[in-house]
């Protein structure tokens, strides 16, 4: 698989770090925006190379996709494994993401397809679908929880903050319709409840059976 890669760089006018730096990047993000300065020079580089990086990312069993409109380049799994490295929690505030975009896009949408929301409607929209205080009020605790997000480009906190809460703004990017279409949310469903049938928790058992009612609305 390596010396493939290798083959690939070595027929290929450019830098071997330059694309060794952008794929260990993107797979360490799993989306790079045109819009994101942190992001910018990468999504450059795969947009020129994209046919290199699709060949890449195949050896690992991975599909690029693209989205012009939105202005986004990310990675998907081709096998089903996409939320087997989540936690339970994680999952959870996953679909609570994915399901406030779904209801609140044709109202909030921005011009890039991102919606922004409070941190504090998370956190209300997450304890009616979970019945759970994973996420609360805590602004060091609400940030902690949402790192993944922020770090997988699923998510952007804003440095403005609500002045009762201290919670910071939450912008939704559109490629969580992506990461969690209608049939990634259906086979996730089925992996819950069969998760939900080998645990000894009760709380466990019950989250699980709440997010397989929220997940009808994906």
């Amino acid at each position: 698989m390596f010396n493939e890669v290798r083959n690939i760089m070595n027929n290929t006018a450019v830098e071997a770090s330059q694309i060794i730096e952008t794929f260990n990047y993107l797979q360490n993000h799993q989306f790079v925006f045109r819009k994101l300065s942190k992001d910018r020079k990468y999504y450059t580089f795969i947009n020129e190379h994209f046919d290199l990086f699709r060949s890449g990312f195949e050896l690992f069993g991975k599909n690029l996709i693209q989205n012009n409109d939105y202005g986004y380049i990310g990675i998907k799994n081709t096998t089903s494994d996409n939320f087997n490295r989540l936690t339970l929690i994680d999952t959870a505030i996953l679909v609570t993401l994915r399901v406030i975009y779904h209801q609140e896009k044709e109202s909030r949408s921005n011009e890039d397809g991102s919606i922004s929301i409070p941190g504090s409607h998370l956190v209300t929209q997450y304890k009616q679908y979970t019945e759970r205080n994973d996420l609360d009020y805590s602004k060091s605790r609400f940030m902690d929880r949402l790192k993944l997000f922020k770090q997988k480009r699923i998510l952007s906190l804003s440095s403005e903050v609500n002045e009762e809460t201290l919670l910071p703004v939450i912008t939704i990017f559109p490629n969580i319709e992506v990461i969690m279409s209608p049939e990634i949310a259906k086979r996730l469903n089925q992996e819950i409840a069969d998760w939900a049938k080998s645990s000894y928790s009760e709380d466990d058992i019950s989250l699980a059976g709440q997010l397989s009612e929220t997940l009808e609305d994906v």
